[in-house]
């Protein structure tokens, strides 16, 4: 289960490789349509609300592209759904209905009310930084996975290639 859109998922992509990539220097569309596999029309699509809301800065003409607005620190999970959905996270009824709010609560209002809260603090808490650390983590991980496999083959081989005494 998703806690938020397809949308949000691939804005999050983009601006973890953007983060990732760092620098400074200005990113295409093109560039971050083929490092991160989310086609081109999506990329330009979803970098739009989070230029508007201050998370991406364009640059146009040659040499132009996006470039993070602020630090990756200073950037949460929080602040890129507000920048994509255009509101806040988690603001419908759980139960479905129209008219629940803190004066008309439904069923499910006061369960749902800590568990929205703690989501929400923890798309506050969890900043762009950390996300680019986990990518990092998992590339890593895998690298070192290749690279035991890689050893486990060569020994395979080498003790394949022995020849077999009679």
């Amino acid at each position: 289960m998703a806690l938020y859109s397809k949308s949000v998922q691939n804005a999050v992509t983009i601006l973890t490789f953007i983060a990732r990539r760092g620098g400074g220097a200005p990113i295409t569309v093109n560039e971050i349509a083929k490092e991160t596999g989310v086609s081109g029309p999506t990329v330009a699509k979803t970098v739009q609300p989070l230029v508007k809301r201050g998370v991406l800065s364009s640059r146009k003409g040659p040499g132009g592209g996006f470039v993070l607005a602020l630090s990756a620190k200073e950037i949460c999970l929080g602040a890129i759904v507000m920048a994509v959905e255009g509101r806040e996270p988690f603001g419908e009824c759980m139960a479905g209905l129209t008219s629940c709010s803190e004066d008309n609560i439904c069923p499910l209002h006061d369960r749902w009310k800590g568990v929205k809260m703690a989501l929400l603090e923890f798309m506050e808490k969890t900043k762009l930084e950390d996300m680019v650390c986990a990518v990092e983590q998992m590339i890593e991980e895998k690298n070192q996975l290749d690279s035991e496999k890689k050893i486990d083959s060569g020994i395979q081989n080498f003790f394949i290639s022995l020849p077999l005494s009679a």
